[in-house]
C-alpha cells in the first residue's frame, strides 16, 4: 500500500494526480484511492488506475470551484466587530485594512466608519470588497451586526472559516465600559456615547441605612462573579429605584454605573425604551453587564415582563437597573421579575 500525500503548499490535488500515476508505475496498475482534503490519499492495488486518476480530476475539480459563505459575528455589535476584524486582518495577515491600496477593494466603493472606542478614543476603520489570500471578502451592516461574505474556492473554506473564529475571538473594545445609547438610528448601527462616571458613595448625601444598602448593592456587584460562582446563584437581577423626583435615583444609578466600570463591568444606559429588548441582547454578548434605563413606568408591563422572563438571559451575568417615580403604577408581576 502505497500513501501518497498532498505537496505543502498546494490548494488542489492536480499535482497528486502525477504522484498516483508514479507510485502506480513503480508498484502495481491497478489502484485505489481514499482520502479528504488536506489529507492525502491512500493507494492499495484494488482499483484500476484509470478509474482512480478520474476521480481524482473530479474531485480537484470540485476542490477548484468557488463557492459562497456567510457569516454574521454575533457575539459583538456592530462596531466592536469592524474593529475585531480590522485588528485581525492587521495583525494576522499583515493586512492594513484602514488605509486600502490601489487594487485592494472591488467594484464596491470602500467607506470609512468612525465610532468612538473609548471615552477618550475613537477608531476609523474602512468597510468594502477585498481580496485576502485569494478570497473575495465583503461587509455589511445587518441590525447592530457585522456580516461577512466571502466568496472563495472551496478548497479555500477552511482559510474562510479560521478568518470568522479570529474575529469572533477577537475581544470586545467596548468591554468594561459605559456606553450610552440615545435613540434608534434607522439608517443603521446605533452608535453609543461612552462615558467614564467617577463618582463614589461618598459624593452623595445620604443617611446611615441608606449608605449601607448601597454599599453592600456595589460590593455584589464588584464582587459578582466569584460570589455566583461560588454559590452557583444566577447573576441575573434586576433592581428598582423609586421615589418621587429628585431624590437622587439617577444620581445613586451613576455611583452603581462607576463601580462597575472600576471592577470591569460593562455597563449600558438605554435612554430608548423601544429598543431595550434589543440592548438586553447586546448585554448578554456582553457579560458581565448592568443595564440601566430611567422611567420604567413608561414603557408597557407586559412586554417589559416578557424581556426580563427572556429564557436566554435566564443564566446570564447581567442585571437590570431601572427607575420610577410611580412605582404604584407598575404591575406586580414585573417588580418580582
Amino acid at each position: 500500500m502505497t500513501k501518497i500525500e498532498r505537496p505543502e503548499g498546494q490548494s488542489t490535488v492536480l499535482s497528486a494526480a502525477e504522484q498516483v500515476v508514479r507510485a502506480a508505475q513503480a508498484v502495481d496498475s491497478r489502484i485505489n484511492h481514499t482520502g479528504a482534503a488536506g489529507s492525502g490519499y491512500v493507494i492499495p492495488k484494488t482499483k484500476k488506475l484509470r478509474t482512480a486518476a478520474r476521480e481524482i480530476a473530479e474531485y480537484a475539480d470540485a476542490e477548484e470551484s468557488s463557492t459562497d459563505l456567510t457569516h454574521v459575528v454575533s457575539n459583538k455589535h456592530f462596531y466592536p466587530a469592524c474593529y475585531a476584524l480590522s485588528r485581525v486582518l492587521a495583525d494576522h495577515y499583515g493586512v492594513d485594512y484602514a488605509k486600502p491600496k490601489p487594487g485592494f477593494f472591488g467594484a464596491t466603493n470602500p467607506i470609512d466608519i468612525t465610532f468612538p472606542l473609548s471615552a477618550t478614543e475613537t477608531a476609523t476603520v474602512t468597510l468594502g470588497e477585498f481580496t485576502l489570500n485569494g478570497m473575495t471578502v465583503n461587509t455589511r451592516a445587518v441590525g447592530d451586526q457585522l456580516r461577512i461574505f466571502v466568496e472563495c474556492q472551496n478548497s479555500d473554506k477552511a482559510a474562510a472559516m479560521e478568518l470568522f473564529a479570529l474575529v469572533d475571538a477577537y475581544r470586545d473594545c467596548w468591554a468594561g465600559q459605559t456606553l450610552v445609547f440615545d435613540a434608534t438610528d434607522e439608517s443603521g448601527p446605533r452608535t453609543p456615547q461612552i462615558v467614564a462616571p467617577d463618582l463614589t458613595v461618598s459624593d452623595i448625601a445620604l443617611n446611615g441605612s441608606e449608605e449601607a444598602a448601597l454599599r453592600m448593592f456595589l460590593n455584589q456587584i464588584e464582587h459578582h462573579d466569584i460570589l455566583a460562582r461560588e454559590h452557583d446563584i444566577p447573576f441575573k437581577r434586576g433592581v428598582l429605584l423609586y421615589g418621587p423626583w429628585g431624590t437622587g435615583k439617577t444620581l445613586a444609578a451613576a455611583v452603581a454605573m462607576a463601580s462597575c466600570r472600576r471592577a470591569g463591568i460593562t455597563v449600558i444606559q438605554e435612554r430608548n425604551w423601544a429598543s431595550l429588548e434589543s440592548t438586553m441582547q447586546l448585554a448578554r454578548t456582553m457579560q458581565p453587564c448592568m443595564v440601566f434605563s430611567e422611567d420604567i413606568d413608561l414603557v408597557t408591563n407586559r412586554s417589559l415582563t416578557n424581556i426580563l422572563d427572556d429564557a436566554t438571559l435566564k443564566d446570564c451575568a447581567v442585571s437590570l437597573v431601572v427607575t420610577t417615580n410611580n412605582p404604584e403604577k407598575l404591575d406586580p408581576a414585573l417588580t418580582r421579575t
